[in-house]
């Protein structure tokens, strides 16, 4: 005979219960489950470099860089390495309490190998669920940018871009260079 002991899932207010406000690294909800990471260099280099990248193309909404939180649902919370929110966007808003409710318009995940399995899983559906319009995930190791953008509710793969390519966002409408994301 076995057992099978359930894992108990947390909630957001289970989870601020346990985790202060100013905590150090990145600290999710992801399925019920805290996930913490603490980024490598490499990993924040690239986060910089998307930021920067986005913040010369895109000169309106609020662009955001990892760590901001963004509650989802009372079993997720995260906090993308990269967001962007339109001006007119109604299901995203900054909180009394500085903390971001609903979906962004863009998200982006820098992937590692601790992480990858939430980004392209976990948060892939949670993102589409909510209706996040573009979603990308960025390898820095292989050297490549893969984009899905919201169609009909369901994210669609546009593609994937290495190194030397360009690709134009079909949020913003915007031709970007991937060597850009990846510069020295």
């Amino acid at each position: 005979m076995s057992t099978t002991i359930a894992k108990a899932r947390l909630t957001v207010v289970d989870y601020r219960a346990q985790v202060s406000d100013d905590h150090a690294g990145i600290v999710q909800l992801i399925d019920g489950e805290i996930v913490t990471t603490m980024p490598k260099d490499w990993h924040a280099r690239a986060m910089g470099l998307t930021f920067f990248v986005l913040k010369l193309m895109i000169k309106t909404g609020m662009l955001r860089i990892a760590p901001v939180n963004i509650y989802l649902e009372p079993e997720h919370y995260y906090e993308p390495d990269v967001f962007w929110v339109s001006p007119d966007n109604p299901n995203c808003k900054l909180g009394d309490d500085g903390f971001w409710y609903g979906a962004p318009d863009f998200v982006a995940e820098v992937l590692s190998p601790s992480t990858e399995r939430y980004d392209r899983v976990s948060k892939f559906r949670i993102y589409e669920k909510h209706g996040v319009r573009e979603y990308w995930l960025i390898d820095p190791e292989q050297k490549f940018i893969e984009v899905y953008a919201l169609k009909e509710g369901k994210f669609a793969r546009v593609g994937a871009y290495e190194e030397g390519e360009t690709f134009t966002s079909p949020l913003f409408g915007v031709l970007f260079s991937v060597s850009d994301f990846f510069a020295a």
